[in-house]
């Protein structure tokens, strides 16, 4: 059984998670929840690659 701990906020992030492109490249201000969506978009991939997924994240500080 699934239970889902994580969801989404509607506009941008939920845009990254439907998003078909495996290299994405996400700016804006502070306190958007741009690290919040890419760990998503990340738990979203492993379930598809298992443990092929490989993957960078860059941040500025």
């Amino acid at each position: 059984m699934s239970q889902t701990v994580w969801r989404p906020q509607a506009g941008p992030q939920t845009a990254l998670l439907r998003c078909p492109f495996e290299d994405i490249l996400y700016g804006g201000a502070r306190g958007g929840g741009k690290t919040d969506g890419f760990l998503g978009k990340w738990a979203q991939r492993t379930e598809v690659y298992g443990q092929r997924c490989r993957g960078l994240f860059i941040r500025r500080s």
